[in-house]
């Protein structure tokens, strides 16, 4: 019962970083290949999946990280923080 609350926690941590009011689920995910002008390639826990960045107007190069939703990039992350955002979906989806 210890290891579920732990575990709910660490969701709820990650829920508290999106706005309710504008809320969705966004997956943190890693640039690895431009594909072109306005897709790229994104690794999202081993997964390689194209990526629309439309929605930005700042430029993206091969080792930024990401969130990505629904097909759409709709953000630009921070390298620590999006490291340790992996880290928890790791142990999330490891559970």
């Amino acid at each position: 019962m210890g290891r579920i609350i732990c575990r709910i926690k660490r969701v709820n941590y990650l829920i508290r970083k999106v706005d309710v009011n504008n809320m969705c689920l966004a997956i943190p995910g890693l640039i690895c290949e431009i594909v072109s002008k306005k897709r790229v390639m994104v690794d999202i826990t081993g997964v390689r999946r194209e990526a629309d960045t439309s929605l930005l107007e700042e430029p993206l190069e091969v080792g930024d990280y990401v969130l990505v939703h629904t097909g759409f990039i709709i953000s630009k992350l921070d390298p620590e923080q999006a490291k340790e955002d992996l880290k928890l979906w790791d142990e999330i989806l490891s559970s």
